[in-house]
């Protein structure tokens, strides 16, 4: 990430709750992903103590943040921190496909 640019982690577990779908967590997560990108942040979403982390979940910030930032998924601006192998996996495999489609 670029160091000269503020860093704002931002943890998903904070806004995911069982009792929601996991297409809304991931809306909550998404805006709050896209607030702090229009203020010029740059964000690491942390995915460490979620659960079942789903492409769906994935797929819904994926969406927001490629809008934010006009299509550069690809730029430091974003990055994702994983706990387990399976949420790399998982992230690993949606974003290829988001890429793939855009």
């Amino acid at each position: 990430m670029n160091t000269a640019m503020d860093v704002k982690m931002i943890s998903a577990k904070d806004f995911v709750d069982e009792r929601r779908p996991v297409v809304e967590c991931a809306g909550a997560v998404a805006r709050e992903c896209v607030r702090e990108l229009q203020s010029g942040a740059n964000v690491l979403l942390s995915v460490r103590g979620v659960r079942g982390v789903s492409s769906s979940f994935f797929n819904v910030i994926l969406s927001a943040v490629s809008d934010a930032l006009s299509g550069q998924l690809s730029s430091e601006r974003f990055s994702v921190e994983t706990e387990t192998e399976a949420q790399r996996l998982v992230f690993q495999r949606s974003l290829r496909a988001f890429t793939k489609a855009a």
